[in-house]
């Protein structure tokens, strides 16, 4: 090749890798992917919660069975993950329960994320035309189906009665919503808009008899690349089966698997108009009780939630797709309290003495910060900043 020919070359990559930064109108938050092929050594995942690095519990490599690297396996985690992925069921009036997917604690303060499709159902009572951004259906939860989710317990010996503090209803919900692609929806009464991608970000209300809810960190800058290893956790089991008190009860401390997938595809704009969800495919096997599950990269951070899934064949392995959040624009809306640049930072009011340096609490909004202020002594106050979670740093801003 001449040396024009290599400097054009060189510039091109150059500045593809500049706008990959820049361009945050093309496809996602932070642009448009390259398409990288990784070539790395697949070894089992270490993931640790933010509360597990602050108490320093031993890392431990979440191991493979013997029967394959994407056959999924149990993993007994009570006082660690099982804190920060939380089974998600379909409450009805009179008590049943169905299990319908998973969600992930991401904030410290009930924000969570899951997939779109495991509580869309909060929108079955609107009426025809009603869905446009930002709504939340209102619904009376004593009359109709709502979701909850069911926080972990630690372990469980025998029989045990649901305690109330480990229910969490659902209090909020942000699902990105796109412009119908069909032009005359609107004239047929129905709403301009549809679902763009299938990831809601909730928000559930924890009691406060409960103070060790866990976080797993969130990379929203992460690109994935052909042949990558990712890793989901989620509860198989829950496959839309109605439950008595006593089943539900199991899950407080049982029930959550893991399973390993390489990526095999990268679908940035959707597979298809009708599933516009941006997405990486993998061969993984992520059955239907995992929806909304974290999918982690090597670094243990969460890179995906867990979309849909193709179960094995005779003719083949199974096929996972993963909501690809880097790739999702209205992720900002949804992941509201976090720093998007830091997946270990949160956004929020801290209680503090500067002399010597005591953080007794970080809260969502100064309301909140200003009532714990006034039960403390002298010497605390309420600062605006940035919060490194499992940790007593304070950035103030």
């Amino acid at each position: 090749m001449h040396l024009k020919s290599l400097i054009h070359t060189w510039l091109r990559r150059i500045f593809s890798r500049i706008r990959l930064g820049v361009t945050p109108s093309s496809g996602g938050p932070y642009g448009p992917p390259a398409q990288a092929r990784w070539t790395g050594t697949v070894e089992p995942f270490f993931i640790l919660t933010f509360e597990a690095l602050k108490t320093n519990t031993p890392r431990r490599p979440l191991a493979w069975p013997a029967e394959g690297f994407r056959v999924p396996f149990p993993v007994s985690d009570p006082f660690g993950l099982r804190k920060a992925v939380w089974p998600v069921f379909k409450g009805h009036p009179g008590g049943k329960a169905v299990g319908i997917g998973t969600a992930f604690h991401i904030d410290g303060w009930g924000g969570c994320l899951t997939a779109d499709h495991v509580v869309d159902f909060i929108r079955d009572h609107l009426p025809k035309g009603a869905l446009r951004p930002g709504l939340l259906p209102p619904a009376d939860w004593n009359t109709k189906p709502h979701p909850i989710v069911l926080l972990g317990y630690g372990v469980v010996f025998g029989t045990v009665v649901l305690p109330p503090s480990t229910v969490a209803p659902l209090v909020s919900a942000v699902t990105p919503l796109q412009k119908q692609i069909d032009p005359m929806a609107e004239l047929r009464g129905e709403s301009g808009f549809e679902v763009a991608a299938d990831v809601a970000g909730i928000g559930v209300q924890i009691s406060p008899e409960v103070n060790d809810a866990a976080t797993v960190a969130v990379d929203l800058h992460w690109q994935p690349a052909i042949g990558e290893p990712v890793f989901a956790l989620g509860f198989p089991e829950l496959d839309f089966k109605p439950l008595h008190v006593e089943e539900v009860a199991r899950y407080l401390s049982e029930g959550m698997f893991g399973a390993y997938g390489l990526i095999t595809d990268l679908h940035p704009e959707g597979r298809s108009k009708t599933n516009p969800t941006p997405v990486f495919e993998t061969d993984a096997h992520w059955p239907s009780g995992m929806s909304g599950g974290p999918v982690f990269n090597r670094r243990g951070n969460v890179v995906g939630v867990v979309s849909r899934s193709l179960e094995p064949s005779d003719d083949g392995g199974g096929v996972g797709y993963a909501a690809w959040l880097s790739q999702i624009p209205e992720i900002v809306q949804m992941a509201a309290t976090l720093n998007l640049d830091n997946p270990s930072v949160r956004k929020g009011f801290g209680v503090l003495r500067r002399e010597p340096w005591d953080l007794k609490g970080v809260f969502r909004s100064q309301k909140e910060a200003d009532v714990f202020r006034a039960k403390l002594g002298p010497g605390f106050e309420v600062a605006k900043g940035h919060h490194r979670l499992g940790t007593t740093d304070f950035l103030e801003t």
